[in-house]
């Protein structure tokens, strides 16, 4: 059995300040084997925590996640930069990389069309940052669609990697072929709503948008009073879920 956390960001994406070291670090400490690391519109974040996982010992897929007209579509095991945002581009400039294609948070910022529902190889089934109405919504895609399913953590700091953790069928590194056939099966929970608001924020610094500041300022402030510092554990469910590796198209 192999662990791998899938949907990863880093200090390369404009909303995190996570290093690519502290998540390799992060996920050695809790016995996370792989990680995919896919950062906002580059691979650099993910080849540093390639070569930070070469020391120790967790294996780093090189990936990134690329908005194009009809969303994010993440591409895995990539080679090198895409540079296209046009969708159809993206997705076979993915396999032209021998890479995986999987499309994030369907019902999340997405005008899905059924020329890329056709192309892309794996569906994210269930997102940490999602509603529970979405991530139903994207299993349901999945299903019909007969594709592969993935579950993310979608983290933008180290602690939300535990929040989504996937096991799959295998006992060496996980390759471009277990996403497409291996069983996995997931164990997963919703990211806390201050750790998503504060993800905003970092997003308002990096890219020093003070209109966003303030929105998510009022954002964070309006959740702390109605949320709380801490939730109890019992109010935040843990989701257990598989994909048997079903025939799929």
């Amino acid at each position: 059995m192999r662990t791998l956390a899938f949907h990863v960001h880093t200090s390369s994406s404009f909303d995190c300040f996570t290093s690519p070291k502290s998540v390799i670090r992060f996920c050695q400490k809790y016995g996370i084997q792989s990680v995919c690391v896919t950062d906002h519109e580059t691979i650099e974040g993910s080849i540093q925590a390639a070569n930070e996982g070469q020391s120790y010992g967790v294996q780093a897929i090189i990936g990134a996640e690329y908005h194009t007209e009809i969303g994010d579509i993440i591409g895995l095991f990539l080679k090198e930069e895409i540079v296209s945002r046009k969708s159809m581009e993206v997705i076979r400039t993915i396999k032209q990389q021998g890479g995986i294609s999987v499309l994030p948070h369907p019902f999340q910022s997405h005008t899905l069309t059924d020329e890329a529902l056709q192309a892309i190889d794996v569906i994210e089934v269930f997102n940490s940052r999602c509603t529970d109405q979405q991530n139903a919504q994207s299993r349901d895609l999945a299903e019909h669609m007969h594709k592969p399913m993935l579950a993310g953590a979608d983290a933008h700091f180290k602690a939300d990697i535990k929040n989504c953790v996937l096991t799959f069928s295998t006992d060496g590194e996980v390759t471009p072929s277990d996403f497409l056939s291996t069983p996995r099966s997931w164990s997963a929970s919703a990211t806390h709503p201050l750790h998503m608001r504060l993800s905003q924020i970092t997003k308002a610094v990096k890219t020093t948008d003070p209109p966003l500041m303030y929105r998510s300022l009022r954002s964070f402030v309006y959740t702390t009073m109605h949320e709380g510092i801490l939730r109890r554990s019992t109010e935040n469910a843990t989701v257990h879920s598989e994909w048997k590796g079903e025939k799929h198209d």
